[in-house]
């Protein structure tokens, strides 16, 4: 998709995530956040989209010519997974991880990661107020600069509000353009260093984890969208947010950047 040319509303298909859309996502998030020096890359950022799959129970993902544009796994407190075929997928991931040294310490790593993300949640009590969490926000970047992601934003903040969330949250730390969160009103709940590690397997480790929360109500309010108004170049068309199992309900921000990945 070309920088300079506008996407027409015909041509954006926004839907729940299926479990063919899978390749599509991880090769989108290979190229955000892969580390290319590292052969097991692509295996690492399988890893990441799977055990974010495997732990949401609400989705959209954004399509043009079928083509993957952009992706909102989000976890309800309470709602079964999406897929439970995500588990032993992951546990696949984590087998074929394990069979190198290398391998084996890249998992050691990102484990260690979501533990310290547990740790946070822990300590601020997070999940004690907010009810819903995002776990993974990506857009593509060929979609970037066309209202993709703000659109999904807005639906994933109107699909909250129609379920009665009052509060939630996501993960995400300094490889990640956070001002995306503080441009739409998110507050900063906790920012934390983590202890550096990676010297081994040539990982890089964050070196800030930050937890952001808002009320989606305030969001919206925030951005004159309370009544459902649009203000980017994708047009309302699709659901607000999927149902559990993949069924569909009836049913952008003019500053579009890459916000990152929110981490379970």
């Amino acid at each position: 998709m070309p920088a300079h040319r506008n996407v027409h509303a015909s041509e954006i298909i926004i839907r729940p995530i299926r479990w063919g859309d899978i390749d599509a996502i991880v090769e989108q998030f290979e190229r955000m956040w892969g580390e290319p020096w590292q052969p097991l890359s692509a295996l690492v950022s399988r890893r990441f989209v799977l055990h974010y799959l495997g732990v949401s129970t609400r989705s959209l993902t954004a399509w043009r010519a079928g083509h993957f544009m952009g992706v909102a796994l989000i976890r309800m407190q309470g709602e079964p997974p999406l897929f439970a075929k995500s588990s032993p997928a992951l546990h696949a991931v984590d087998e074929e991880l394990k069979s190198s040294p290398i391998g084996e310490g890249l998992l050691r790593e990102v484990l260690s990661e979501q533990g310290v993300e547990r740790q946070m949640e822990t300590g601020t009590g997070i999940a004690a107020t907010a009810t819903a969490e995002l776990e993974l926000f990506l857009v593509a970047q060929d979609a970037r600069g066309h209202g993709i992601g703000g659109e999904l934003w807005r639906r994933m903040l109107h699909g909250f509000v129609g379920e009665g969330i009052r509060r939630f949250y996501l993960h995400t730390d300094d490889t990640c353009d956070t001002e995306f969160y503080d441009h739409r009103g998110m507050e900063l709940a906790v920012a934390v260093h983590p202890q550096a590690g990676g010297a081994a397997t040539g990982h890089r480790m964050p070196e800030t984890m930050m937890i952001y929360a808002a009320d989606p109500h305030e969001l919206l309010a925030r951005r004159g969208q309370a009544s459902g108004r649009s203000s980017g170049h994708v047009p309302d068309r699709g659901p607000a947010l999927s149902m559990p199992c993949g069924s569909m309900p009836s049913g952008s921000a003019s500053r579009e950047s890459m916000p990152g990945k929110e981490k379970m």
